[in-house]
């Protein structure tokens, strides 16, 4: 990204912590698949390690973004306190994350609006502040980027500024919407079974997912729709005005997606089968 391949050795340089996480939960991937293919229990309609795996790879891909855009902060911010918190806050509210939605998808239990006990519903509590952590922490990352970055002024880096704090800001509000509703079904039936494949989003109602999707997914649409922009020669100040404009209307999309899935309207109805 903006001129540089990404591989294990340059993360590993940048923050070597997120990095490993990082890694560990992309490699949780596989047993969680093998145990797809081979434990029939269902859970909401669809395989109980669907939920594992969707989050390993959501928090490992993640933790490997922040280690790269920690990486274009200058040495000082890079190795300074701030960043540090950043980072752990990240690395250890994503492994409680992990190894808990992993943990009851293996017994086929509930791990998000679990209150069949005192101690699912103290857990899932904790996943709550856990989230919080988890997509907040790009808020103060994206202000340290825009202090102390050593990324020239241009597309690219007003990209991964826009992108980390719409994640940060709008990956608050549909998680605090799916929070507040108990459950990302408004309207359909409460299943995965039949949705859009892997992501499961419903097609017979409203579902918060999708929005939720986009939000948290900012930090590398954006960034990378920078790329594409520079290969095209739009690198400076016209391309970070492009950006903006581009950003601004990423916003618009994921609001109207939020807001069209609360009046029971499936994600993309009208094109799907």
């Amino acid at each position: 990204m903006h001129g540089q391949i990404i591989h294990l050795g340059t993360l590993w340089q940048r923050h070597r912590a997120l990095t490993i996480f990082g890694c560990l939960c992309l490699m949780a991937l596989i047993p969680s698949f093998i145990m797809s293919q081979t434990d029939p229990t269902l859970f909401n309609g669809v395989s109980t390690w669907t939920k594992p795996m969707k989050f390993q790879l959501s928090i490992g891909v993640y933790a490997l973004t922040l280690a790269w855009f920690i990486g274009n902060l200058t040495d000082e911010a890079r190795t300074g306190w701030r960043t540090s918190a950043i980072a752990w806050a990240v690395l250890l509210s994503g492994l409680f994350e992990v190894v808990y939605i992993t943990w009851q998808g293996a017994q086929g239990e509930a791990s998000h609006f679990n209150y069949t006990s005192v101690f699912h519903t103290i857990m899932y509590q904790l996943m709550g502040v856990g989230a919080l952590f988890l997509t907040i922490s790009s808020i103060p990352l994206a202000l340290r980027l825009r202090r102390q970055s050593v990324l020239p002024h241009g597309a690219y880096r007003s990209a991964v500024i826009w992108g980390l704090m719409i994640t940060g800001v709008l990956g608050l509000v549909t998680g605090g919407v799916i929070s507040g509703l108990n459950g990302h079904w408004v309207g359909g039936a409460p299943t995965d079974a039949g949705g859009l494949p892997f992501f499961g989003w419903v097609r017979d109602g409203g579902d918060l997912r999708p929005a939720h999707f986009f939000a948290l997914h900012a930090i590398h649409i954006l960034p990378v729709t920078a790329a594409v922009l520079a290969a095209l020669g739009l690198r400076g100040a016209g391309g970070a005005k492009l950006i903006k404009v581009l950003s601004i209307t990423y916003i618009a999309i994921t609001l109207l997606t939020l807001m069209e899935a609360l009046m029971g309207k499936p994600f993309l109805g009208m094109l799907l089968p």
